[in-house]
């Protein structure tokens, strides 16, 4: 949607979008400091119209007047979903009306998914940030995007030529890409060849199926200017792929939908912070001594405010100031998801892309997902690509011996082949999959 149409209606993103742009061009000092404003007046806000935070910091005996650093704001407590699963409406702001709010739900791809409410504007932070996320990709407005989204819950009535027309107009065009066999992604390969300078944008797996069967087909493709990948871990297998057949970038995205826009990567390969949209606090794990937790607070949500939430996911800080000239803080997710690991019978843990690695160089395997049963059997389930054969196989019954070398004895890797792998009800493609608690 170009500027005039979300004048004319009303709209705020482009206000929002003027002042992110501005703002990633200070220094990471003023960015800083701007940012603790903002963090200052959600406590405020909380404090003052959210039952919930204002019980927790009468128990703690703290106002918002003694919050005056990012060290003062680190004494409140951690919120886990669990928390939110049972405070009921103890979250929401009593400024908003709760009827008029709007229900959301996370992708649910460590369990059930968790509900949270919202008002309407913060749809304009989120085109705000995402236009921001497009330009760092060198998006200059014009270009076309072709999102691949497969979220059953965005599909639930067929989609009106009127709302087709407002897809075109709002600058994307939507593929359903919850349910797909070869011949619709053979039709959006051809969608994809129809136009000319166009973005990709979409859940990783649905891109690397989309990947494989242009290189199936022996097509070469030239009117793809960037692919953003987005929801689910970026392995840098898959990257290279993508951008071998596509002969395009890849950038990398990174948010949840109950904390939207957290960082973005630019043309010089780093992702940056989105300052504006949300706080994040990097937390030691002992149990992971090679990342850190991602604890969250969003800057967005004033109906249902999450501060300093336990979002489920590993990275690190990354230390300097980027090339590209942004004074956006940066950082590394080379981990995932908390949920995203295995125990071992010994009750260690053993993070996914262990497991993940063993799959490089599988390239007639077209899909696949580790699923830990027991501390002593991983199931693997695989779908077999075009041209799989006995060697194929023999490298995968294979690595069972490797996991028995480099973690326990006692563990069993069962290779099952299978004509499909269910996604998550957020439409998503698991790797890893555990029904274990670390720590168990």
């Amino acid at each position: 949607m170009n500027r005039m149409i979300a004048g004319m209606k009303g709209l705020s993103r482009y206000r929002y979008l003027d002042a992110y742009s501005k703002l990633q061009w200070l220094t990471p000092c003023e960015i800083k400091k701007h940012q603790f404003e903002l963090v200052k007046n959600m406590v405020t806000h909380c404090y003052a119209t959210v039952p919930y935070y204002r019980l927790l910091f009468d128990n703690l005996k703290i106002t918002p007047n003694d919050m005056n650093s990012f060290a003062d704001y680190s004494y409140i407590p951690v919120l886990t979903k669990e928390i939110i699963k049972t405070s009921d409406y103890g979250l929401i702001s009593s400024k908003y009306d709760n009827s008029k709010l709007i229900a959301n739900a996370s992708g649910g791809s460590t369990g059930t998914p968790l509900t949270f409410y919202h008002d309407k504007e913060i749809y304009e932070t989120m085109e705000a940030n995402s236009m921001l996320g497009y330009s760092m990709a060198g998006w200059s407005g014009k270009e076309l995007f072709y999102y691949f989204w497969g979220n059953p819950r965005e599909f639930v009535k067929k989609r009106s030529i009127p709302d087709k027309l407002k897809n075109k107009l709002s600058g994307r065009i939507l593929f359903n890409s919850y349910n797909y066999d070869e011949c619709r992604v053979n039709e959006w390969i051809e969608a994809i060849c129809s136009r000319k300078n166009i973005f990709l944008y979409g859940y990783t797996s649905v891109l690397v199926d989309i990947a494989r069967q242009v290189e199936k087909k022996g097509l070469k493709i030239y009117s793809v200017r960037g692919i953003l990948s987005t929801a689910e871990k970026l392995h840098s297998w898959q990257r290279e792929l993508l951008e071998r057949i596509f002969d395009a970038r890849v950038f990398d995205q990174y948010g949840s939908r109950e904390v939207p826009g957290i960082a973005c990567q630019c043309q010089e390969g780093n992702m940056h912070l989105l300052p504006h949209s949300a706080y994040i606090e990097f937390i030691d794990d002992p149990e992971n001594p090679e990342s850190k937790k991602i604890v969250a607070t969003c800057l967005t949500n004033f109906a249902m405010p999450f501060l300093r939430y336990e979002i489920g996911d590993y990275a690190r800080p990354k230390e300097g100031v980027c090339s590209c000239g942004r004074g956006f803080p940066l950082m590394e997710m080379d981990i995932g998801r908390t949920a995203d690991s295995f125990v071992t019978p010994q009750g260690g843990t053993v993070y996914g892309t262990f497991f993940i690695r063993q799959m490089y160089g599988q390239d007639r395997v077209r899909s696949f997902q580790f699923h830990q049963v027991t501390p002593e059997l991983i199931n693997l389930y695989v779908v077999r690509g075009e041209g799989f054969g006995d060697e194929d196989a023999e490298r995968l019954a294979a690595i069972e011996a490797i996991v028995r070398k480099h973690l326990a004895t006692e563990m069993r890797v069962v290779v099952t082949f299978v004509d499909e792998i269910p996604k998550t009800g957020g439409g998503k493609h698991r790797f890893i999959v555990s029904d274990l608690v670390r720590g168990r």
